[in-house]
């Protein structure tokens, strides 16, 4: 393989400069992630409203919370404390119960 003696004369900006070519692929990588993650934060923001209207509902219903908890073989006030949590940190969790226990 035979080396370029034209291209080797030229100034390394006039045959294109890699390292910036880099930054600005990681900063369109950067921007695109960024955006994606506010989506995502904006999805669970709203899943977590949805999740605590939702377990509102299933506390207030009569005997619903009581026979799921006699079900799994614990007490009320645990299940309510394990779907609190779940409201906070994993409200699609709540959701699918929610979707699951109320009949429509």
């Amino acid at each position: 393989m035979s080396l370029d003696h034209g291209m080797l004369n030229l100034p390394l900006a006039k045959r294109g400069n890699i390292d910036s070519q880099l930054d600005a692929y990681k900063r369109a990588q950067a921007i695109t992630a960024k955006a994606a993650q506010k989506d995502v934060a904006a999805q669970h923001r709203m899943d977590k409203s949805l999740a605590k209207q939702a377990l509102a509902e299933m506390i207030t219903a009569d005997g619903l919370l009581d026979a799921r908890a006699h079900k799994a073989g614990t007490t009320r006030k645990v299940l309510v404390d394990v779907l609190t949590q779940w409201a906070k940190w994993e409200p699609k969790k709540v959701l699918k119960a929610y979707a699951e226990w109320i009949p429509k």
